[in-house]
């Protein structure tokens, strides 16, 4: 998942129980690093696995 500012985009698919989500791989830059830990923290608290990848330039990948 890309992190983006918006809460409802990062939040949504996720948390729908039909999709039945075990893992979550956040990507972002140095921009959204905010968002990043605090989806982290949501994502954990609902006993879903997460990885962090911070990308240096969100155009260059």
């Amino acid at each position: 998942m890309v992190v983006a500012k918006q809460g409802v985009p990062n939040l949504s698919p996720v948390l729908d129980s039909s999709l039945k989500v075990k893992q979550v791989i956040l990507i972002f830059t140095d921009y959204f690093t905010e968002e990043a830990s605090w989806l982290e923290a949501v994502y954990l608290r609902d006993n879903l696995k997460v990885q962090r990848w911070k990308i240096s330039d969100a155009f260059h990948y």
